[in-house]
């Protein structure tokens, strides 16, 4: 059954294409439309970025990301925490017990570890430490281990906190943001209609749902998803779409970084103008939202990155990833630098003598 965003480009598409306006009058429509507070419609951007061609498109969101959203850059780092034989079958993961790809396998991390991880991060001007766990959920035994660790880097160092523990209850999560935990992280990871094609043991309703019960339980909310596991562009749109139908302001864009042993091993790289024009997607959907920079970076050009922050890309998750290789803090504050981004400050060390 199409989602209603298929619909909405299936129906609208051809009608608004049919009017063959020039490029120009769509950009100024756009302007236009988001100056009077009027989210766009699926249709629209894709009427957008099929006529418009990706130069004038660049130019178009910079200038949105500039107007709508915000001018401090958002440094989020994460902790592998809990680490392999995820029950779950999720076609991109490496840390399904169902693939083998050689990833670690660990219990959750002690505190005294994530400790040193979280002020190494907050030293180099890092905002937000995030504490990841694979699994669908954690057990009550993992869930208290991973409570005493995250206590433990509270109390030692001074940076915010936020957890992608698999899909807690709303109980789990209330008891969550009692130990410190600011933000909650659950991707959607691909579109709707997409979704059940790359995993078939739980459903996007129940990452929605789990979201949905960290708003009421008091988190911040981030979620975004994967591009180029083989999903069509209108199907990028959908997923922009159903991430700001909940209101999502933090959009981590992962690129596939295809992994030895799972299913999407040998899928094709998306090309750079897939990933701008994705970019671009994003920022139109969500104006105002932190799209942030993800996986998958260690496979882009220097200039493929340069050119996404240029059009969208506000946020990042820094340092190493989960099971690839991420980039390090320095040089991603440099990237942003160059492009006049307020960058979180470093703190200043009190010296002993």
């Amino acid at each position: 059954m199409p989602t209603n965003v298929e619909r909405d480009i299936t129906t609208t598409y051809t009608t608004v294409n049919s009017q063959n306006r020039d490029s120009g009058t769509i950009v100024t429509e756009i302007k236009e439309a988001l100056a009077a507070d009027q989210a766009l419609s699926a249709a629209q951007v894709m009427h957008c970025i099929n006529t418009v061609d990706l130069p004038t498109l660049k130019e178009l969101c910079h200038e949105i990301t500039a107007l709508y959203a915000s001018a401090q850059v958002s440094l989020c780092s994460i902790s592998n925490v809990k680490s392999g034989q995820c029950s779950e079958d999720c076609k991109w993961c490496a840390q399904s017990r169902y693939y083998q790809t050689g990833a670690q396998s660990y219990e959750v991390k002690d505190g005294s570890q994530c400790t040193q991880e979280a002020e190494h991060c907050y030293k180099q001007g890092v905002e937000m430490f995030s504490f990841v766990a694979s699994g669908r959920k954690q057990s009550k035994m993992e869930l208290q281990a991973l409570f005493n660790t995250i206590d433990t880097v509270r109390q030692n160092v001074p940076i915010r906190l936020c957890a992608s523990l698999g899909l807690l209850s709303y109980d789990e999560l209330v008891e969550l943001k009692s130990y410190g935990i600011e933000r909650y992280h659950c991707n959607l990871e691909t579109a709707p209609s997409f979704f059940a094609s790359l995993c078939s043991r739980h459903s996007q309703q129940d990452k929605i749902r789990c979201l949905k019960d960290a708003r009421k339980a008091g988190l911040d909310l981030c979620s975004g998803g994967i591009i180029g596991m083989g999903e069509s562009e209108e199907q990028r749109l959908e997923l922009a779409c159903a991430l700001r139908d909940i209101e999502i302001k933090s959009i981590p864009i992962n690129v596939l970084h295809p992994i030895a042993g799972t299913p999407l091993e040998k899928q094709a790289p998306l090309t750079k103008e897939e990933i701008l024009r994705t970019v671009c997607i994003f920022r139109l959907i969500n104006p105002d939202a932190h799209l942030r920079f993800a996986g998958g970076r260690a496979l882009l050009s220097e200039d493929v990155i340069n050119e996404a922050i240029y059009c969208g890309i506000n946020a990042a998750i820094v340092g190493d990833l989960l099971t690839t290789l991420g980039s390090d803090i320095a040089t991603d504050r440099a990237r942003f630098s160059a492009h006049h981004y307020d960058l979180p400050p470093i703190p200043q060390m009190q010296v002993t003598i």
